[in-house]
């Protein structure tokens, strides 16, 4: 299982270009929270995730593109929400697998897979929409802190959900996601 840590250079940029001395600064105070966060240094243990399986999720909401706050809540529904960020290798190694799936299952009304693209925002989404290459498939951010009510603090970072209540968590990802997730997913349908 990998755990991918986002290129925060590809994120969104203010006034049209990135203010360089601040983006040194937080990309220095990122990696190192990184390195220590996932135990690249020597000796270091890997991180611990909390199993979240029948945690009550609260509200999902997020934010589209058009600013619009999204509730994903209809009884029933079963939601794979995929925390991700651009420029985590895991996340796009398992992307075109978790676009698949969704295809696949979408003649399901009671399936639908939400894609929350940390660090982006409003019509900033379009451009990441670009950049991963999804077409018209919907992006989200997390403006409404699920993710943090979550624990969701590396990426990919998944959660199946049907009534408010997470069935299936995973930290981590990368190829064979189709697999993985098609089997929970049906699972959870019939």
């Amino acid at each position: 299982m990998n755990i991918g840590w986002a290129d925060l250079d590809r994120g969104p940029v203010e006034g049209g270009r990135w203010l360089s001395s601040i983006n040194i600064v937080t990309t220095f105070v990122l990696v190192a929270l990184a390195s220590s966060f996932v135990g690249t240094r020597a000796g270091a243990s890997p991180p611990k995730f909390e199993n979240l399986t029948g945690k009550a999720t609260g509200t999902l909401q997020f934010t589209d593109a058009k600013d619009a706050k999204i509730s994903f809540g209809e009884a029933r529904k079963v939601y794979l929400v995929d925390f991700m960020a651009i420029g985590c290798q895991p996340c796009m190694d398992e992307l075109p697998e978790l676009l698949r799936l969704h295809t696949e299952l979408a003649k399901s009304r009671n399936f639908q897979l939400v894609l929350v693209v940390y660090g982006w925002r409003s019509r900033s989404l379009l451009e990441a929409a670009r950049i991963l290459e999804v077409g018209e498939f919907p992006l989200y951010a997390d403006t409404e802190g699920a993710g943090g009510r979550l624990n969701a603090r590396a990426w990919p970072t998944k959660f199946l959900v049907r009534d408010g209540r997470v069935l299936e968590h995973q930290v981590g990802g990368g190829k064979g996601a189709y697999d993985r997730w098609k089997l929970a997913v049906t699972r959870e349908l019939n």
